[in-house]
């Protein structure tokens, strides 16, 4: 019987071997065998027992430092310590406090000395608050240097099962209420087996990875993969590759890694700096054979677009591996094999209903939804597609996925079992269907919201507005919801992150709300600018937040701006043709060098197809969104195209009298 302790115990004598430890570029970078990790964890679970901590107590780690994280978790492993990772701000214990309702026994380990401070000011109760510092860290690097001291290995020793309750992952919050999930041995074990089934990881393999440690995406990539299979492990601090994205690629490159792990939301950022100044020409990523995509649904044309920039650097897109799991399955259900590239269908979007058969259509289709798929559900897990009256459904039809196993929970931490659980399946809250073996994934279930007595879901409006290329600059979250019980529809809100002048703001925002209304019939009830939009610490947007704050008021003030800026942007649009002209002149002129001819058609000028665009773009911004760039070659001259700008101003003057 395989256990994590065992793994470490495995590990004990390996000095060749071990993580690395990375603070930023300046080659900040501190390697730790695994030898010496063992040795240093061993001391640091005799100082826990020595401050009270006993087997099966709860030890809430709080820290940033991955060095720290790394010595604490494992002394947890080998103490029989339940290690609850959990990031706590100091000025916010709200989160601590829904820990300290379900855990019992509690002690907690942070070198954050303003949280303790704050701790010992409140009502929260804890077995022991441990401060890692720096006196801590100095005891801890003596313990290497008198190598030839032995660490008494007897104390805190006991018997483990499989099933035993190895560390606790609480939910991170895309749902306000704190559950607690217990990872057991046998999760953990199975879960590595089950990459190595679809991605033949060895020994061989080099993992590099950013995403944080107390979340339980970064816990396995970071710690428990890499010792299940003997393999280096490089840890780059998550706040540093926040502030240089850039830098996670180029450290692959210098240390030819060859498992890594992302998000979508980070793929996307990637691709925007990849697309401004291009991948280094050194760059050698051909050793790169996995990056996990997790955490959050994936892009088709991320995934194309993250490649074709990274071609010449030797990048395989057959190392894209779309995953799919959740806390409650130990952490990933399905995985996308090594020798697959990523699949994706299209549908109609009006087909998602739970229930219904899939409408595969093509991809210019306006009603057309794309779906990546995450991969077969690995061998030890039981997957079923239900709808809502519980009826299983065939493959190709859309409904609430279930699952079984031994990986799966059989009730929350010190909280029991809810209405996800069904006898041996639970309810993963997810919506998706199965499709020629593999499982595709379109919504969470509460993020579905009825207009027109058609089912919508939240995402899928968000992918849409994005098409539309509108909000660039900007990063938006959709959300419907039941505002009264009697309502036809459901309220749509729209919130929106960017530093954008409000009139520019304003611009996008008439442009979008023109397009989802003719298109999809959609009325989006308000666009909310927001400083912050909320994630997890793997970017899942915690949607409930903003719309709490939402209806609470708190948007209030912003909302009643935008308004009044839309109101006078309406008023401003007061023109002429003449006046139209003379806009499109003075525009001309900072795009050509060459005289305008007020009578040639803008061929004969000389503009070229990208001088144009930009014509098109200006035009776009300063009267909102009144024309498409084959207009322009359809009105080829200055007084022509002005007459049918102000033919097109006269019409979405009345659309928006309509809509207000």
């Amino acid at each position: 019987m395989k256990t994590i302790k065992k793994l470490l115990y495995a590990l004990k004598d390996e000095k060749q071997k071990g993580v690395y430890f990375i603070h930023s570029d300046d080659e900040d970078v501190k390697f730790t065998s695994y030898h010496d990790l063992f040795k240093q964890s061993l001391w640091m679970k005799n100082y826990l027992y020595e401050r009270g901590i006993r087997p099966n107590d709860e030890v809430i780690l709080s820290t940033d430092n991955s060095e720290w994280f790394y010595i604490t978790f494992w002394a947890c492993i080998l103490g029989n310590f339940k290690a609850a990772p959990l990031s706590v701000s100091s000025d916010n214990l709200d989160n601590l406090r829904g820990v300290l309702e379900v855990c019992y026994h509690a002690a907690i380990v942070t070198d954050n000395e303003t949280l303790l401070q704050e701790i010992d000011k409140s009502d929260l109760k804890l077995k022991a608050c441990i401060c890692w510092d720096e006196g801590m860290s100095e005891k801890l690097n003596e313990v290497l240097i008198h190598t030839e001291s032995e660490i008494d290995d007897s104390v805190v020793c006991c018997e483990e099962n499989d099933m035993d309750t190895a560390y606790i992952q609480f939910s991170s919050g895309s749902t306000s209420d704190v559950k607690g999930v217990g990872i057991t041995n046998a999760g953990v074990i199975l879960i590595a087996e089950g990459f190595n089934i679809a991605r033949h990881l060895c020994e061989k393999d080099v993992f590099v990875t950013w995403v944080p440690l107390y979340h339980n995406y970064g816990l396995f990539f970071n710690i428990l993969l890499p010792i299940n299979f003997g393999c280096d492990a490089h840890v780059i601090d998550t706040q540093y590759v926040i502030k240089n994205p850039l830098f996670y690629l180029e450290y692959c490159n210098r240390v030819k890694g060859t498992v890594l792990s992302s998000t979508n939301y980070y793929l996307k950022f990637i691709c925007k700096l990849l697309q401004e100044r291009g991948a280094e020409d050194y760059w050698d990523l051909s050793s790169i054979n996995t990056i996990m995509l997790a955490a959050e649904p994936i892009s088709m044309n991320l995934c194309n677009q993250f490649t074709e920039y990274l071609k010449d650097s030797k990048f395989q897109r057959i190392a894209l591996n779309p995953a799919y799991g959740l806390t409650e399955g130990t952490f990933v259900v399905t995985l996308t094999t090594d020798d697959s590239c990523t699949r994706k269908i299209t549908v109609n979007k009006e087909s998602l209903s739970i229930g219904h058969p899939l409408e595969i259509v093509s991809d210019d289709d306006l009603l057309a939804s794309e779906i990546i798929s995450v991969g077969k559900p690995l061998p030890f897990f039981q997957l079923k597609i239900l709808d809502l009256a519980g009826n299983t459904l065939e493959d190709g039809c859309i409904g609430l996925v279930f699952i079984a196993g031994k990986c799966v929970l059989n009730e929350y931490y010190n909280r029991g079992r809810d209405d996800n659980f069904v006898e041996e399946w639970f309810n993963t809250g997810d919506i998706g269907f199965m499709y020629e073996g593999n499982l595709y994934i379109t919504a969470r279930y509460k993020e579905m919201f009825i207009y027109n007595s058609l089912n919508y879901y939240d995402n899928d409006i968000e992918k849409y507005i994005e098409k539309l290329n509108i909000f660039d600059e900007e990063r938006i979250v959709v959300h419907g919801y039941r505002k009264n019980v009697d309502d036809i529809n459901d309220e749509v809100i729209c919130f929106i992150e960017g530093k954008t002048p409000i009139e520019t703001l304003v611009i996008k925002i008439k442009s979008v709300l023109s397009h989802i209304n003719n298109d999809l019939g959609i009325y989006i009830t308000d666009f909310v600018l927001v400083d912050h939009i909320p994630t997890t610490v793997s970017g899942k947007i915690q949607r409930y937040k903003l719309l709490k704050n939402y209806i609470k008021g708190e948007y209030d003030s912003q909302i009643a701006e935008l308004t009044r800026e839309i109101k006078r942007a309406n008023n401003i649009m007061e023109c002429d043709v003449s006046s139209i002209e003379n806009f499109i002149v003075d525009t001309l002129e900072d795009i050509v060098d060459t005289q305008i001819d007020y009578s040639a058609s803008f061929i004969s000028m000389g503009l070229d197809s990208l001088q144009l665009s930009k014509l098109h773009m200006a035009i776009n911004i300063q009267y909102g969104d009144c024309i498409a760039i084959a207009e322009i070659f359809e009105y080829t001259r200055i007084e022509t195209l002005a007459e049918y700008i102000m033919e097109k101003i006269h019409m979405k003057r009345e659309t928006e009298t309509l809509i207000s």
